[in-house]
C-alpha cells in the first residue's frame, strides 16, 4: 500500500512476486492497493495491479471507488480503462451523492468530463447539498465544461443549492471572472443572495477579483453599502481580506 501510494514500481513488482501478498487487502479506511494508486494518479502502477488481479470495483469507507479517484485527479488512462469495463456504473454515487462527472467538473478536468458525458453520465444529478454539475463546474472554473452545460436546454442558470448559492455566486466566490462573465451573458441574476446574506459583490470583494467588482459596481441596481447577516458590508469584507485595490475602488464610487 505504501509502495503504491509512493509510486515505486520496483518495490511494487517485488511485493507482487511474493506468494503471501493479498492484492485486494484493505486498510482501516477500506482503501485497497488499486484505489490507492488511482487516488495517487500512478497509471502505470494501476495497470500493473489490475494485471495481477486487483478488484477495481471495491469502495472505501466514503463509498469512493477507483473511477471516482481517477476522475478527481484527471488520470485519463485509468478513466478510459474503467469505462471499458462492463460492470462500471458511470452514474454511481458515493456517500456525499457526488458522481464521477460531478467530481470531474469540480476538479476542472474537461477531458475526463467530456469522456464521461460521451459514456452516458447524467448531468442532472445533485449531491447532498443540492449542487448540480453546473455549480461544481463553476467552482472548478473550467470554461469548456461550463460552456457545454450552458448549451443544454435543461440547465437552470439561477438554480440554488441548500445554502441558496447559485452558479454565479459560486463563480464569484471562487474568483473565476471568466466563468462569472459567461454566466452573466447567459442571464445569471447577480442580485441573489445566499443563506449568509452574501451576494456576488460581497464574494468578489472577499476574493479580490477586480474584474467582477468593477462589473457589479457598473450596475445601477447594486447597493454598495448592503449588509450581510453579520452586518458586514462589501468595504468591510474587502478590508478584512486585505484587498486594498478593491477597498479603494469601493470608496471612490
Amino acid at each position: 500500500m505504501y509502495a503504491c501510494e509512493r509510486g515505486n514500481m520496483s518495490i511494487v513488482r517485488h511485493l507482487l512476486s511474493l506468494d503471501k501478498i493479498n492484492i485486494n487487502r484493505r486498510d482501516h479506511d477500506n482503501m485497497t492497493p488499486a484505489t490507492i494508486v488511482a487516488k495517487a494518479g500512478h497509471s502505470d502502477l494501476y495497470h500493473l495491479v489490475v494485471s495481477e488481479g486487483a478488484d477495481v470495483f471495491l469502495t472505501d469507507e466514503m463509498g469512493r471507488d477507483c473511477l471516482m479517484y481517477a476522475c478527481e485527479l484527471g488520470t485519463m488512462s485509468i478513466v478510459r480503462h474503467l469505462l471499458s469495463l462492463d460492470k462500471i456504473n458511470v452514474n454511481r454515487r458515493y456517500h456525499d451523492n457526488m458522481t464521477p462527472v460531478t467530481i470531474a467538473a469540480k476538479a476542472g478536468h474537461s477531458d475526463v468530463y467530456h469522456l464521461l458525458v460521451s459514456e452516458g453520465a447524467d448531468l442532472s444529478l445533485t449531491d447532498d447539498i443540492d449542487r448540480d454539475c453546473l455549480m461544481h463546474a463553476c467552482e472548478g472554473g473550467n470554461m469548456s465544461i461550463v460552456r457545454h452545460l450552458l448549451s443544454l436546454k435543461t440547465i437552470n442558470i439561477n438554480r440554488r443549492d441548500h445554502d441558496n448559492m447559485t452558479p454565479v455566486t459560486i463563480a464569484a466566490k471562487a474568483g473565476h471572472s471568466d466563468v462569472y462573465h459567461l454566466l452573466v451573458s447567459e442571464g445569471a441574476d447577480v442580485s441573489l443572495s445566499d443563506n449568509r446574506g452574501r451576494d456576488c459583490l460581497m464574494y468578489a470583494c472577499e476574493r479580490g477579483t477586480m474584474s467582477i467588482v468593477r462589473h457589479l459596481l457598473s450596475l445601477k441596481t447594486i447597493n454598495i453599502n448592503r449588509r450581510d447577516h453579520d452586518n458586514m458590508t462589501p468595504a468591510m469584507i474587502a478590508v478584512e481580506a486585505g484587498h486594498s485595490d478593491v477597498y479603494h475602488l469601493l470608496v471612490s464610487v
